[in-house]
């Protein structure tokens, strides 16, 4: 753009660019400015940690307490009718149950993640008592 288009009114001046280049750069600082706060807000960070390991905790017993229910119901029904078999029936399917009792438990104790979230939120909680007196 030239002086004359300039002062002719043909376009903004170079003045204003700079300035609405300023204005962008601050705007751009700001956010950047927040996003650095959020991550060193420590504490949220390890409250938000704790607050995550405790509901997948959760959810996790309360999956291993459903899938006891069903067992112990497939258990009852199993031994319901066994009983009005034979004994040798009965021996079949007090086996079978077994077997499967057997199998939740090992898949339960294949899966020690659930363990490892309650640790993990029991250390946050420590840390987040033991860091707030500290800044006493």
């Amino acid at each position: 753009m030239t002086g004359a288009d300039q002062a002719a009114g043909n376009g903004p001046s170079e003045t204003e660019l700079i300035r609405e280049e300023i204005r962008q750069t601050r705007a751009e600082l700001g956010e950047t400015v927040e996003a650095l706060a959020a991550k060193a807000d420590v504490k949220a960070r390890a409250e938000q940690a704790v607050t995550d390991a405790t509901a997948r905790a959760g959810h996790a017993v309360s999956d291993a307490a459903h899938r006891a229910g069903d067992v112990a119901a497939e258990v009852k029904n199993r031994v319901a009718g066994a009983a009005s078999g034979t004994a040798g029936e009965v021996r079949h399917a007090m086996d079978t149950t077994a077997r499967e009792v057997a199998r939740a438990g090992h898949a339960a104790a294949r899966r020690p993640v659930p363990w490892a979230l309650v640790a993990a939120g029991a250390l946050a909680a420590v840390l987040l008592i033991v860091l707030g007196r500290r800044r006493r």
